[in-house]
């Protein structure tokens, strides 16, 4: 499996060095003049929550969406506590539209839903949606 880095802010590609160089304190994720990494490996932020606890990131793919129905993909989160922010989307294969997660249809039923467990995300379709590749980004805490 190969790890696929994002870059909000700044330019070039993000290595696995960067990445080990942020997370220990080294370098920064989101920092005055530095980028915001989007990694589907850990990446410890520069924010915190309001007791102090580090909160770190993660980019889960989810793969293709399913047809009415549920997938769960694991994170491989280890010691998640609490998640503090999410922000998912679907790519559809035929035309490269982005559908938002949760999506709700016009008739105003949910279609495309996400839930976080301490081990998995879940995703359920209530329409066929497997022409589209998911994506959750995550940002958590670690327990004690």
């Amino acid at each position: 499996n190969w790890v696929t880095p994002y870059v909000l802010k700044g330019e070039g590609e993000v290595t696995a060095a960067d990445i080990e160089k942020w997370n220990s304190g080294t370098g920064g994720s989101g920092g005055a003049g530095e980028p915001e990494i989007y990694s589907t490996e850990e990446v410890l932020t520069n924010k915190k929550w309001k007791d102090g606890r580090p909160i770190y990131r993660k980019v889960v793919e989810l793969g293709q969406l399913p047809n009415t129905t549920f997938i769960n993909v694991s994170h491989n989160i280890t010691n998640l506590d609490l998640v503090v922010n999410w922000v998912g989307f679907g790519k559809r294969s035929t035309d490269g539209m982005i559908m938002p997660f949760p999506f709700i249809k016009p008739d105003g039923g949910a279609d495309i839903g996400i839930m976080i467990s301490t081990t998995s995300v879940q995703t359920y379709t209530t329409s066929d949606r497997s022409n589209c590749y998911g994506y959750v980004t995550i940002e958590y805490v670690k327990g004690a």
